[in-house]
């Protein structure tokens, strides 16, 4: 079991020792030598994984998926503070699937819900925790953990907390319906998904730790004791006084039972819930994603007055971006509290990026 102080060497980190200072050095308000800066690099010149025609082979098959983070990770260099990390996922959404939502494989996983109300999860046996689908999950990442202790991180099954969640088991309309009819059963659906979502959380948390193995969430950064990312892409949808009735008292809960809670601001709509989230005390980091699958910024200098409103209030800042956007984010950003990460088409990019970093740090 891993335990606080215990050295760790990675094979895909060898430097894990010296990075991990700096990630200490960044929960602490502090800077080292430099700000905590990643950047990752493809090989070249690398045979591609053949991918599957059919969708569930590409996102559910095991075998598969382990020849593919394998590969991804043998061909990936991860320099400064680029951490290795090892995908879990295995086409199961959580703990959607434990209130009935059935997974459709296509494009991507989709949900088909089953449930017709919030009434409906309170009068059932719901969350079914012998669902097959969470026990295949759970055998997936004993697996990943036993396989990969010593190699690299291992990232935690996506757990998606709240109304994020309630949408996927009685779908949008259905949620934001209830949330206008004010339904006196919503509150109470919405805690039991949030217990469900801590219970499967220190599940798989005990499960890294009997391995020996550190874990992240989808956002590569990492954290001591018990860290984990937060969402609620519904709020895109709602106004504030529905996200601060229906959506911050699940996060709240959510991170009371964590060491450190990073959220995932996503969409341009979800804005306008930025001053009650600048007010949460729980609330340690916000990653900015305006929209889409792409998290890197592509007109870093348009979010500049946005993300230095978030370091104003006190906040930690995760900022992915471009290449040519690391410029200006450092110059313009104090290099306290702020996590950057970015690309390279190759290790002399990196290396320049890197030095970049070094000399644009500042408070």
């Amino acid at each position: 079991m891993l335990r606080p102080g215990d050295r760790i060497v990675m094979e895909f980190k060898p430097d894990w020792e010296k990075v991990k200072k700096r990630y200490l050095a960044f929960w602490q308000g502090e800077i080292l030598d430099r700000v905590l800066f990643s950047v990752v690099v493809p090989r070249k010149k690398v045979p591609t994984l053949p991918e599957p025609k059919e969708p569930e082979i590409r996102f559910a098959d095991t075998e598969y998926l382990i020849r593919l983070n394998f590969w991804r990770l043998e061909n990936t260099f991860y320099l400064a503070d680029a951490l290795p990390v090892f995908p879990t996922d295995c086409g199961v959404l959580l703990p959607d699937c434990l209130f009935a939502a059935e997974m459709i494989y296509g494009e991507t996983v989709w949900l088909k819900p089953h449930l017709r109300s919030s009434e409906e999860i309170l009068n059932s046996k719901f969350p079914d925790y012998q669902h097959p689908l969470l026990k295949k999950q759970e055998t997936y990442y004993r697996r990943v953990c036993q396989l990969l202790r010593g190699k690299c991180f291992v990232m935690r099954p996506a757990l998606t907390p709240g109304l994020d969640c309630l949408a996927g088991v009685l779908g949008t309309e259905r949620v934001c319906l209830e949330m206008a009819e004010d339904s006196p059963s919503l509150v109470q659906a919405l805690a039991r998904i949030n217990e469900a979502w801590l219970r499967l959380y220190q599940q798989f948390q005990e499960i890294a730790l009997a391995f020996g193995v550190e874990t992240t969430d989808f956002l590569p950064l990492w954290g001591p004791g018990k860290t984990a990312v937060l969402q609620c892409d519904l709020a895109n949808l709602i106004s504030p006084s529905f996200f601060q009735k229906f959506a911050l008292p699940g996060l709240s809960f959510c991170a009371s039972n964590l060491d450190r809670a990073i959220f995932h601001l996503h969409g341009q709509n979800s804005l306008r819930h930025l001053p009650a989230l600048l007010d949460c005390q729980w609330l340690k980091v916000i990653q900015w994603q305006p929209g889409g699958p792409d998290r890197f910024l592509q007109d870093a200098g348009r979010w500049l007055p946005l993300l230095k409103q978030v370091q104003a209030a006190g906040k930690k800042l995760y900022v992915a971006c471009r290449p040519d956007q690391v410029g200006p984010i450092l110059e313009n950003l104090s290099s306290r509290n702020l996590f950057v990460e970015t690309t390279a088409a190759d290790i002399e990019e990196a290396c320049r990026l890197e030095r970049l970093a070094f000399h644009l740090t500042h408070d």
